[in-house]
């Protein structure tokens, strides 16, 4: 298949969308995101805000959450999407996949405890950022771009967060506005290429890392010390066994 053979440039798609985008905000979620009714009004309303004006290096982080095959329409409101989470027919994206993915942003410790509010629409500042954190948000355009030597899957998003983290940005949770992905995420559906693709660019990480220390003059993560016991260059990715099988099968 083409995806084996000739990996997906997504970051130079990103980059490409971000500077053709003619507005001072950019939101730049995947193609399979849906986002919640009348949520294009309300983001409009809110960077007009002067508590959003007056911040220069903020991002605003709307969270994401799978909804089970099994539910047939999306929650439309966040008080429809936090009985859905209860009765567990929806939960943060990648909570089991890739559960560091959204950790930092603290989707069921503190977002579903807040009770919705259109006139509050900022919840809480994100307090500690940890290592391949991949918020969606929405930010001024001029934020870094993204980096294009990682290919694929795997390190496209959360280093580009990384570059805004050492450059001083913060992020903030909104409280109501939140976006849907259809199907639970699971390790079946992770075929062997995406895993290969992943190691590739774990692979280059390290040199990234030291460049951003370089250009910033700051590593408030400590990320230059902590490299070596990383060891992202010899982490093997899970994938779907059965997934491997069936591709064989036809292959044949």
């Amino acid at each position: 298949e083409w995806r084996a053979s000739y990996a997906y440039p997504q970051n130079l798609l990103r980059n490409v969308a971000k500077s053709g985008c003619q507005t001072e905000f950019t939101y730049i979620p995947d193609i399979d995101m849906v986002l919640s009714p009348g949520m294009d009004q309300r983001l409009e309303n809110l960077m007009n805000s002067e508590e959003v004006q007056r911040c220069d290096k903020c991002a605003f982080v709307i969270p994401t959450f799978e909804i089970a095959d099994s539910v047939k329409v999306f929650p439309t409101s966040k008080t429809q999407l936090v009985e859905m989470i209860a009765n567990k027919t929806a939960r943060p994206f990648h909570q089991k996949l890739f559960n560091i993915n959204q950790k930092s942003s603290m989707l069921t410790e503190k977002w579903i405890k807040i009770d919705e509010n259109p006139d509050q629409e900022i919840g809480y500042k994100v307090e500690k950022y940890i290592f391949k954190y991949e918020p969606l948000y929405v930010a001024r355009a001029d934020t870094p771009q993204f980096d294009e030597r990682f290919i694929g899957f795997g390190m496209t998003r959360n280093t580009q967060v990384y570059e805004m983290y050492v450059a001083g940005y913060e992020f903030h949770v909104l409280a109501n506005i939140f976006t849907n992905h259809a199907g639970f995420q699971t390790l079946s559906n992770r075929p062997s290429w995406r895993a290969k693709q992943q190691e590739a660019n774990n692979a280059k990480f390290d040199e990234f890392a030291k460049e951003l220390t370089a250009h910033y003059g700051r590593d408030p993560y400590n990320m230059i010390e902590k490299l070596p016991k990383m060891n992202l260059k010899n982490i093997h990715v899970a994938y779907s066994k059965s997934t491997k099988k069936s591709n064989q099968k036809s292959a044949k």
